[in-house]
């Protein structure tokens, strides 16, 4: 099962397997008392309720890329929340970036916290850093997801990952997943749109990479930057042509005032011509629910009468989408 959990303007997505669980990015929008956080950890404890049989481990956490809405509960997480006995995580992935960011404190600190738990136990924690020089026309994958692959059958396979581009949404660790005949793409933040001249952008950079085979031809689409313009386009979706569009936003009306300018609204997310773009290129339908695309970045939210399966946490809340009769 794929969960994608709501935290608002931001990212958090817990892949479930037969034998193991790995979540993709731990971000909250900032809300003024923290609800995202508490949404975060009462999801994972729930569960891990439900699931007893992973001993409240993680196989993995992956951050796509070192910006807040991806990081903000990065620590938390490593920490085990507020939970007894504490979530424990096996592997931590991230694109290696060092330079500063809006999230690369909680990175940094990761990485340290690693690095401590390995000098009080050798190996406790393995960290592996995706680099899109490591990444071939057939991706790439780490030892680490060769062994998750023997235990449960599930893919992890990278598509994109640091270049050191100027715009670091295109560094995002671009993840593809393969498991019981289904295939996810988790975009992160990554974008078509020019970045600089020592940088393709991540969108047209796969689809050259990829375009002789079927790594881009998927089922599920987690799509990229939350909903934004900028990231996803016409080729990319015909290139996909997914039976289910998953957007993770944040509700247009929770503007956070103590927080400056990070919410759906100022973004102007999911913006209505992508989700237009969405609905063309998305083949599976849902049951008809009047939802709403924003016109731009501090614009007005359209009615919009959706009939396709594109769905969206800002719209809908948590999303649950079953990939396996576990």
């Amino acid at each position: 099962m794929v969960h994608h959990i709501n935290v608002g303007q931001a990212d958090a997505t817990l892949l479930e397997f037969t034998k193991a669980a790995v979540l993709v990015d731990a971000g909250g929008s900032g809300t003024a008392g923290d609800p995202d956080r508490k949404h975060l950890s009462d999801y994972l404890e729930n569960f891990f309720a439900r699931r007893t049989d992973l001993h409240r481990t993680l196989y993995s956490l992956i951050i796509s890329h070192p910006h807040i809405d991806h990081t903000k509960y990065l620590m938390d997480v490593l920490n085990g929340f507020d939970g007894n006995p504490p979530i424990r995580v096996q592997n931590l992935v991230d694109n290696g970036d060092d330079r500063n960011s809006s999230g690369s404190s909680q990175v940094k600190n990761a990485r340290a916290f690693l690095t401590e738990k390995n000098d009080e136990k050798p190996n406790s924690m393995i960290y592996n850093s995706i680099q899109d020089a490591k990444i071939t026309k057939q991706g790439y994958t780490t030892s680490w997801f060769k062994t998750l692959r023997q235990k449960t059958g599930a893919e992890i396979i990278f598509l994109n990952g640091l270049q050191a581009c100027k715009n670091r949404n295109n560094d995002s660790v671009v993840v593809l997943v393969r498991y019981a005949g289904v295939k996810v793409l988790l975009a992160g933040d990554s974008e078509w749109d020019s970045d600089n001249e020592t940088c393709v952008p991540a969108i047209p950079r796969m689809l050259d990479k990829y375009r002789r085979s079927s790594l881009l031809n998927v089922d599920i689409y987690k799509v990229g930057h939350h909903g934004s313009p900028n990231g996803t386009n016409d080729d990319y979706l015909e290139a996909m042509s997914p039976k289910i569009s998953i957007i993770s936003a944040g509700y247009y009306k929770d503007r956070q005032a103590n927080n400056g300018p990070f919410d759906a609204w100022n973004y102007g997310h999911p913006r209505k011509t992508l989700i237009e773009e969405l609905e063309r290129f998305t083949t599976g339908t849902r049951q008809t629910k009047e939802v709403y695309g924003m016109t731009k970045a501090k614009g007005e939210a359209e009615t919009i009468v959706m009939h396709k399966a594109v769905y969206c946490t800002c719209w809908d809340g948590d999303i649950r989408i079953n990939i396996s009769a576990r």
